[in-house]
C-alpha cells in the first residue's frame, strides 16, 4: 500500500539534537510516501528555538513542512494545527522526545488492508528508561470493536496511525482535555471503526526527567475526570468499566496528594463492582503504598 501518510510533529522547548532524532526517524521510515508537518510550540523566548529552525530548514527534505507557532497554544491545538494543512490518507503523530523505528508506518499501513472498518492501528512499543537503560514492551493487544475493553483500560499504544475519514467523522484532539487527549480520541474513534495492531515495537518511547504531559499529576486528574464524565451515562450501566474508571480515578488523586478524595474513590469503586477482587485488591494496596511514601516525605 503506497497512500500518503501524514506525520504531524509537535515540539515544544526542546533541544534541538533530540528533535532531529525523532525528525530523522520520520524521513528514514522505509515507506517513503509521506510528509511531515512539524508544529514549533516552543515559547518566542525559548533559547533554542532559533537552532531549532535553522536545523530544521537545513535539512532541505521537500517532505518538511515547518510551522512556528506565534505563541504557545499546546499539543492539542498544535496537533490539529498539524491534521488541518495535512493531505495524507493516514495520519499519525509523534512527540518530539520519541522516535519511531524504520518500519513502523509499512508495518501499520499494511494492516488495514481492504477493510474500511479499521479506522486506527497501533503497534507495541519499547520504552526506555534513560536513567537506568532499562527497556521493556508494552504487551496488551486486542483487536477488533473494543470500545467496551478499552474504556476501562487504555492499551493503545504511543502513535498510531488512524484513516484521515475517522478525524472527519469523530473530530480531532479536544484541547479542553488537559492530558489524556490521545486516549479520549481514541475512544470516539474505537465507538464507530474496529482497532488492528502490528505484534511487533516499532516506536521508542524514552522515560526522562524533561517535560512531558504524562508526568504532570493535576493534569492526569483532569483528564482522568473528564473521560468518566464524558462516559458517565455508559458507565452506570457498566459496572466493570464504572469500576475501572474510578480505579484509575483513585491513583491520579493518590499521585495527585488528594488522598481523601482517593479514599472516598476507592469505596465507590468497591461498591460498584465488589466481584472485581483482583483490581480492588491491587489498587486498595497501590493507594495505601502511596499514601505510606506521602507520609516518609512528610
Amino acid at each position: 500500500m503506497n497512500k500518503l501518510v501524514s506525520v504531524i510533529l509537535t515540539t515544544h522547548n526542546r533541544k534541538p539534537k533530540m528533535v532531529k532524532r525523532a525528525i530523522e526517524s520520520v524521513l528514514n521510515q522505509t515507506h517513503k510516501n509521506l510528509e511531515l508537518i512539524i508544529v514549533d510550540d516552543s515559547l518566542s523566548d525559548f533559547i533554542y528555538r532559533n537552532d531549532v529552525a535553522r536545523m530544521i530548514l537545513s535539512m532541505n527534505d521537500k517532505r518538511i513542512k515547518y510551522i512556528q507557532n506565534k505563541e504557545n497554544k499546546g499539543s492539542c491545538i498544535s496537533r490539529n494545527i498539524g491534521i488541518r494543512i495535512s493531505k495524507g490518507n493516514y495520519i499519525m503523530y509523534l512527540d518530539d522526545d520519541d522516535e519511531l523505528l524504520p518500519n513502523k508506518i509499512k508495518y501499520t499501513l499494511d494492516k488495514f488492508g481492504s477493510d474500511e472498518n479499521i479506522g486506527l492501528v497501533y503497534s507495541q512499543n519499547y520504552v526506555i528508561d534513560q536513567d537506568s537503560n532499562k527497556r521493556y514492551v508494552r504487551n496488551k493487544m486486542i483487536s477488533g470493536y473494543v470500545f467496551d475493553e478499552l474504556i476501562k483500560e487504555n492499551f493503545v499504544s504511543a502513535f498510531p496511525l488512524f484513516r484521515r475519514e475517522c478525524i472527519e467523522e469523530c473530530g480531532m484532539f479536544d484541547p479542553n482535555m488537559e492530558s489524556m487527549q490521545d486516549y479520549e480520541l481514541w475512544l470516539r474513534i474505537a465507538q464507530k471503526y474496529k482497532l488492528q495492531y502490528v505484534a511487533k515495537p516499532l516506536v521508542n518511547v524514552y522515560l526522562h526527567n524533561g517535560k512531558r504531559i504524562s508526568t504532570n499529576n493535576k493534569k492526569k486528574v483532569q483528564g482522568a475526570k473528564e473521560i468518566y464524565k464524558r462516559y458517565e451515562a455508559y458507565l452506570d450501566t457498566h459496572r466493570s468499566a464504572k469500576n475501572a474508571r474510578l480505579l484509575s480515578l483513585v491513583i491520579n488523586y493518590a499521585r495527585n496528594n488528594e488522598f481523601k478524595k482517593a479514599r472516598r474513590t476507592m469505596v465507590q469503586a468497591i461498591k460498584t463492582a465488589p466481584y472485581r477482587l483482583y483490581d480492588n485488591i491491587k489498587y486498595t494496596y497501590l493507594l495505601y503504598k502511596l499514601m505510606m511514601k506521602s507520609r516518609i516525605r512528610e
